[in-house]
């Protein structure tokens, strides 16, 4: 049975083994780093005037991945390969 919190994602799939610390597969673990760290990703630390210090509430944590899924739509399979292979 697949965990990964992103499964459900419809444009790009889950792949790899499914890694228990960041609750993904690899390809979506390695993606919502690459999200975080260069597609301002980061900026989901200010909602609701929250810092990255905070503890992030259930909220919080259902609208970040909702960000994260709208950025994954706008990429493709081949978008993705190449993020991941660089």
């Amino acid at each position: 049975m697949n965990k990964c919190k992103t499964r459900f994602n419809k444009t790009i799939k889950c792949a790899g083994e499914y890694i228990e610390s960041e609750g993904c597969c690899l390809r979506h673990a390695v993606l919502f780093d690459i999200w975080i760290a260069e597609h301002y990703g980061y900026k989901v630390y200010g909602f609701k005037d929250s810092t990255i210090g905070d503890e992030n509430p259930e909220q919080l944590k259902r609208w970040k991945r909702a960000q994260f899924h709208k950025w994954l739509d706008t990429l493709n399979e081949k978008q993705a390969e190449r993020m991941m292979s660089v």
